[in-house]
């Protein structure tokens, strides 16, 4: 996984506004767009890619891996 077009789960179209990011996934020719995440940093997009893709692979479903995703208030440090 990562944003290099070898990677089998892609991350493209990276963007960020204030607080949060967005991007599409393309994993198994199909195309997964403006998936977005209330954390900044392309580091964030990267891990969201590497749950997005293994949650798919689990048959969670992708409004369910989006919601998640968009609400996630991060970690406590």
């Amino acid at each position: 996984y990562g944003f290099d077009d070898s990677c089998h789960s892609q991350g493209m179209n990276f963007s960020q506004k204030g607080w949060n990011i967005t991007f599409d996934v393309v994993y198994k020719g199909k195309l997964y767009s403006n998936v977005t995440v209330a954390l900044a940093g392309k580091h964030n997009a990267l891990n969201a890619l590497a749950v997005f893709t293994l949650c798919l692979n689990l048959g969670i479903p992708e409004s369910v891996l989006r919601e998640a995703l968009r609400t996630f208030p991060g970690v406590q440090r």
